[in-house]
């Protein structure tokens, strides 16, 4: 097994330019010599969260893939077999659609499983994620602690997407 599990399989959300409703949970599996099947299962509060595959793989020569979404159970399960010669590929094993119907913070909770010969490897992961709507207006919020402290946050949001530039001088202009 790898040192760390987490090196087998990768999770990573990305946030939807254009929505902030949505964000894409991508799933790839990097199996060593022996991995021969892994299971992702994700799960996720669906108060006001939802999720749904939007590009599972295929299955083809040598590979078999099954996906399950059932929102009943606010469940998402994808399984992998290698049943082919050799060393499996890595491979993307899709994509989920994880959308919000608020503002909200959330965790997606996802259960592992890789087969490595006749021995299984379990582990979860949580995945905590924000969905929040841009702010309506660029602003300059306050700093803090305050000025005169050896440091100083100056924390600041955008409308839209920009290249901020800060420039500091002291009370005479330099």
């Amino acid at each position: 097994f790898p040192a760390d599990a987490s090196e087998t399989i990768l999770a990573q959300m990305r946030p939807r330019e254009d929505d902030w409703t949505t964000q894409d949970l991508a799933l790839s599996w990097y199996p060593d010599a022996s991995g021969i099947a892994a299971r992702v299962a994700v799960t996720y509060d669906p108060t006001h969260v939802s999720a749904k595959p939007t590009a599972p793989i295929q299955s083809a020569s040598g590979r078999l893939v099954l996906t399950r979404h059932d929102p009943t159970q606010a469940l998402v399960d994808i399984q992998f077999a290698w049943l082919g010669d050799g060393r499996p590929p890595s491979l993307d094993l899709g994509s989920l659609q994880i959308t919000a119907d608020a503002p909200v913070d959330t965790q997606l909770r996802l259960l592992f499983d890789v087969r490595h010969g006749a021995t299984v490897r379990r582990w979860e992961t949580k995945v905590a994620t924000r969905f929040e709507p841009p702010p309506a207006a660029s602003r300059l919020l306050s700093n803090y602690p305050n000025p005169f402290n050896p440091e100083t946050w100056m924390p600041f949001e955008l409308a839209e997407e920009a290249s901020p530039v800060m420039e500091v001088s002291t009370v005479d202009g330099h």
